[in-house]
């Protein structure tokens, strides 16, 4: 068996290297590897990830919903702008921390364990769903947080 040069082993050490590139991201450490990780395990595709690492969705909705063991998101996740709809329902949300800033569609997170509505989207250009969760939330605490296009949805309006 032959030995490998200096040089073969640093051409095979460079390959995951671009010029311009991010080297940890190359080597596979820092925030933005670990944030790809999450979004693939949680199902998320067609994202960017942003210089200051939020995570926007162009053109597609985020689909969360069902994940029982989903309780809050990690603190290196942080959703901004969704094109589509974000929909996290029928899990154990108990946080809305790292939810985005802006959803182009609706805005899905009943049937979970919130009591705050805190994290919600500023701005969301459909409809807005919360009821269903550890608190009954109005449409007025809706309004206080959230500009929302459509309609609002939740347990008072039944």
């Amino acid at each position: 068996m032959r030995a490998k040069s200096v040089h073969q082993t640093l051409d095979e050490q460079r390959q995951g290297f671009t010029r311009g590139g991010d080297p940890a991201e190359a080597m596979g450490v820092g925030l933005r590897p670990k944030i790809k990780a999450w979004l693939d395990l949680m199902g998320v595709k067609y994202y960017t990830i942003n210089d200051n690492l939020t995570i926007d969705v162009d053109d597609y909705s985020v689909n969360l919903n069902g994940l029982e063991n989903l309780y809050e998101f990690p603190d290196y996740v942080k959703f901004g702008r969704i094109g589509g709809g974000f929909y996290c329902c029928h899990g154990g949300v108990v946080s809305l921390k790292g939810f985005p800033e802006t959803v182009d569609g609706d805005f899905y997170c009943s049937h979970n364990a919130l009591t705050s509505l805190i994290g919600c989207p500023k701005k969301v250009g459909r409809n807005f769903s919360c009821s269903y969760n550890a608190k009954q939330f109005t449409s007025q605490e809706v309004k206080n947080l959230c500009d929302v296009k459509g309609e609002i949805f939740t347990c008072d309006e039944r």
